[in-house]
């Protein structure tokens, strides 16, 4: 993953743990949506989980390329440069 990806996944899941937290009787999501508590058991949880999906869908994509004849392109998903 890219800088920019990974910051992408930081701002993702600061907004998940943070709508998680708005809906107890805390501040804790204007901590999270501040990047005060990016270093909690549960944002790492959260960024985890989102990379992940990340390569699950990547490989999935791979997979239906690969079926096709398509192995550049399987390739290319697998190093990560195919965009949607």
């Amino acid at each position: 993953m890219t800088n920019e990806d990974d910051m992408l996944v930081t701002h993702a899941a600061r907004e998940i743990c943070a709508a998680q937290a708005d809906k107890q009787d805390n501040s804790d999501g204007q901590l999270y949506r501040s990047g005060g508590w990016d270093h909690t058991i549960w944002m790492r949880l959260v960024e985890q989980g989102i990379r992940k999906g990340i390569e699950t869908e990547r490989a999935a994509i791979a997979d239906w390329y690969l079926k096709h004849n398509q192995r550049q392109l399987a390739d290319g998903v697998k190093r990560g440069n195919h965009r949607k």
